[in-house]
């Protein structure tokens, strides 16, 4: 019996594309700022980690600042799921010609209409908020004429009811055309 050698590797990537089944108690846990930001990378179904052209690319990939040619600003808003999850962001680029490009974005998700309960399933409030916010600033440069590098500084905070933290990490991106 002779073999074709795609057989396998069709198989190998069918395997690899079946969706992952939905585990029970794993509702909620995909971060809340996953969905991105931007009309163009959203309609792309967030396909945009080496799409360059809007303010808010700085999101995918630090990098990509590094290919702006002109300041730019960019602002959206969207309802997710129902009338009372509220997603908005601001994003501006401001690029220069010796020294790179930096970026600003804010990024906010609001959550109101929770209802609170405690142990006895007793209805404490029927209005409490929860609130997220990143603050992304980035800087990115071109390394080579073919290279771009950039990193983002992250701050993150959140707000759920009478409680808050904040926290920050750094995200580093290349790109490579």
């Amino acid at each position: 019996m002779r073999r074709r050698p795609g057989i396998i590797a069709t198989l190998a990537v069918a395997a690899a594309l079946q969706a992952t089944p939905v585990r029970a108690g794993s509702y909620g846990t995909e971060l809340p700022f996953a969905a991105g930001t931007g009309a163009r990378a959203s309609g792309m179904g967030l396909a945009a980690t080496s799409l360059p052209g809007a303010p808010s690319s700085q999101y995918f990939n630090p990098a990509l600042l590094a290919t702006q040619r002109y300041k730019a600003f960019e602002f959206y808003r969207t309802t997710l799921f129902d009338s009372d999850t509220r997603f908005h962001s601001v994003a501006y680029v401001h690029p220069s010609l010796d020294w790179g490009a930096l970026g600003v974005t804010v990024m906010r998700l609001d959550v109101s209409g929770i209802e609170e309960r405690d142990d006895m399933n007793v209805l404490l409030s029927p209005d409490l908020e929860n609130s997220q916010t990143r603050l992304l600033l980035g800087y990115a440069f071109g390394v080579l004429p073919s290279m771009k590098a950039g990193a983002n500084l992250k701050v993150d905070h959140q707000s759920f009811g009478e409680y808050s933290g904040s926290a920050i990490g750094v995200d580093i991106g290349f790109l490579y055309s």
